[in-house]
């Protein structure tokens, strides 16, 4: 999609949640527009901001600009890091895509493994950005700009940050003060996300995250929210009391959903694996997954939360893992039961943390911008609750 004379293109994956607001700015500022979708703001607002303009967007994306006349490619990642985006950079051409793998079908890309990146998963479970698992390809991390130019000498590029994440904590401020001011944040947001010309409905996992989202989403509604939960077999994994317990105070349509009815092949797997392009050892992919499908017999779009858990303490187990010396770890934890009741204790972890590989030692992952790289536990320690989760397919 293009601005009025064609001259800035865009290439856009995600939704803006303040695009009607932007686009009364820009239209007051002269600019025509041909439909009403969120992506044909975009060339609009580079002309009028620039670069900068990725801090007036609120929502989820990866984005890129092109702008003909100084042939300028700008590349953006929304500030939790919601939708990926992955670029492979040369000396004559510049290649960018969602997936890993669609990148990986291009010819001259360096897809040999990444010895750091290799390391960091044995440590962490997951590759941080700006790493992936092939030398060739770079992850764009979460809130990162990066403007690429190409002349006549080839193609250079920067990478800088436009939003960074900071916590800071209000000693002084009593229960009551937060949590009204966390209604003052997380109602406009969720209210915000809930523009759809298609079926919505709310997942809901037991936790606080998707609970609050569910609260929020209803009350923000004239009509009754369509809320899904599913049921595990195996009583350790279920929730369906507390589930149900919240869609009864909040009086949406709920529905419990089975989860025998989505058993995994090894195809299926392997399948929903090679859609991750790189080792991934969160097991909660596949859950996630078989929910989208199994509700989206129902709705199209879902309402769900991240983090929320985390922010406040709602899990069955929480905790964090400060370093000790000698490669040891500890951790807190919490076990909450359905009566209330709680039980607080703590454990010490030891365990190797990396290898040397072939060729030299490698740089340990807490040595190289942690806080930086290790972005989604700031994300899930601001209590960053409500995002739209996906659009089901």
């Amino acid at each position: 999609m293009a601005n009025a004379d064609g001259t800035v293109w865009t290439i856009f994956n995600g939704e803006i949640y303040n695009h009607c607001e932007l686009r009364r700015q820009l239209e007051a500022r002269g600019h025509v527009f041909k439909g009403r979708s969120d992506t044909e703001i975009l060339p609009h607002l580079y002309e009028e901001e620039g670069a900068e303009f990725v801090s007036k967007l609120r929502g989820m994306f990866a984005l890129a600009i092109y702008d003909t006349r100084p042939r300028t490619l700008l590349l953006a990642r929304d500030r939790f890091g919601i939708r990926p985006l992955f670029y492979a950079p040369g000396t004559e051409w510049f290649m960018f895509a969602s997936e890993i793998r669609a990148l990986c079908e291009l010819p001259g890309i360096d897809n040999w493994p990444d010895r750091q990146a290799i390391s960091d998963f044995a440590a962490l479970f997951f590759i941080p950005a700006p790493e992936t698992v092939y030398t060739g390809i770079r992850a764009l991390q979460p809130g990162e700009i990066l403007e690429a130019q190409l002349d006549a000498h080839g193609v250079s590029y920067t990478i800088r940050t436009y939003h960074q994440w900071a916590i800071a904590p209000h000693p002084a401020m009593t229960l009551a003060q937060a949590a009204e001011r966390t209604a003052g944040l997380l109602m406009p947001a969720v209210r915000s996300q809930m523009e759809s010309d298609v079926p919505l409905g709310a997942f809901r996992s037991g936790g606080i995250n998707s609970s609050v989202v569910s609260v929020a989403a209803q009350a923000a509604l004239s009509a009754q929210l369509q809320t899904f939960n599913v049921c595990f077999a195996e009583q350790a994994y279920d929730e369906t009391w507390a589930e149900v317990a919240v869609a009864q105070h909040i009086g949406s349509r709920h529905e419990t959903l089975d989860m025998d009815d989505m058993r995994g092949t090894w195809d299926y797997i392997t399948g929903l694996l090679r859609h991750a392009g790189q080792p991934f050892a969160d097991t909660s992919l596949f859950a996630v997954h078989a929910v989208c499908r199994l509700m989206r017999r129902h709705v199209t779009v879902a309402l769900s939360g991240d983090g929320g858990d985390e922010g406040f303490d709602g899990s069955t187990s929480t905790g964090g893992l400060p370093a000790l010396p000698g490669g040891k770890y500890s951790c807190g934890l919490r076990a909450a039961t359905p009566d209330g009741s709680k039980v607080c204790t703590s454990l010490t972890l030891s365990f190797p943390v990396w290898h040397t590989f072939p060729g030299g030692p490698l740089r340990p992952p807490t040595s190289r911008r942690f806080p930086k790289h290790e972005h989604a536990l700031q994300q899930r320690a601001a209590g960053a609750v409500a995002h739209r989760h996906c659009r089901l397919r």
